[in-house]
C-alpha cells in the first residue's frame, strides 16, 4: 500500500490531482489508515497511467471516466469518434491556415505598393 504522498511522487502528479480524480470517481483509494490517511494500491499507477494518456490525446475527464468503463468494443468506437473529431479540428485548422496565407499575401502586395 501507498501512501497519498508516495502514489502521486509515483505517477509524477501532485497529491491534489490523486484527490481529484478520486472525488470524481477516476481512481479510488483502497483504505484509509486509522489517521485517516488514504492508501493506494499499486495497481493504480498503471490506471492513473492510463488517465494520463487519454487526456494527452484530448479526451476529457468525463470521456475518461466512460473509456474506463468500457467493453474493448466501446472503446474502440470511442477512439474512432475521437480521430474523426481530430480529423475535422485537422481539416479546420489547415482551412483557417489557407485563408490567413491568402490574406497574408494580399497585405505584403498592398503594403509593397505603398
Amino acid at each position: 500500500m501507498l501512501s497519498i504522498g508516495r502514489f502521486a511522487k509515483l505517477v509524477n502528479a501532485s497529491p491534489r490531482t490523486v484527490r481529484f480524480y478520486e472525488s470524481i470517481g477516476l481512481i479510488s483509494s483502497v483504505s484509509r489508515g486509522e489517521n485517516n490517511c488514504r492508501y493506494y494500491d499499486h495497481s493504480l499507477v498503471q490506471k492513473f497511467n492510463k488517465i494520463e494518456e487519454l487526456q494527452n490525446l484530448g479526451f476529457s475527464l468525463e470521456e475518461i471516466k466512460q473509456i474506463l468503463q468500457f467493453t474493448y468494443g466501446n472503446l474502440t468506437q470511442s477512439l474512432q469518434k475521437k480521430l474523426s473529431e481530430v480529423t475535422a479540428d485537422i481539416k479546420n485548422f489547415e482551412q483557417r491556415k489557407e485563408r490567413l496565407e491568402k490574406l497574408l499575401s494580399v497585405s505584403q502586395k498592398i503594403d509593397k505598393r505603398y
